[in-house]
């Protein structure tokens, strides 16, 4: 007759997806389910691959938002956005990377 759903086993899991439920309808044993969010959510993460010269620390600098039209401030003023500089591995790190690093 009625079966309760679990959020954590695989099964239940998979039936919500084919019958295309958003979680927030999913009831916690409250009293039904819960209203919908106010507003849609979605998380941005950009990577941004880089070098660890002088060039690659100019284009990081400008990135950070030294330069107001550059298109990750504008992204990250746009919607929710955590981003990360990615640097090719050295066997040397430049003191000024550490620096950066710091910051």
């Amino acid at each position: 007759l009625l079966h309760k759903y679990d959020a954590y086993n695989g099964i239940d899991h998979n039936e919500f997806i084919q019958q295309n439920v958003p979680p927030w309808s999913i009831s916690d044993d409250t009293c039904g389910p819960q209203p919908d969010p106010p507003a849609d959510f979605s998380m941005f993460f950009a990577a941004v691959f880089s070098t660890s010269d002088e060039r690659g620390a100019r284009f990081r600098h400008l990135l950070r938002g030294a330069a107001p039209l550059a298109w990750l401030p504008r992204l990250v003023a746009m919607a929710s956005t955590r981003w990360a500089f990615f640097i090719e591995e050295e066997s040397v790190i430049p003191p000024s990377l550490a620096e950066e690093e710091g910051e």
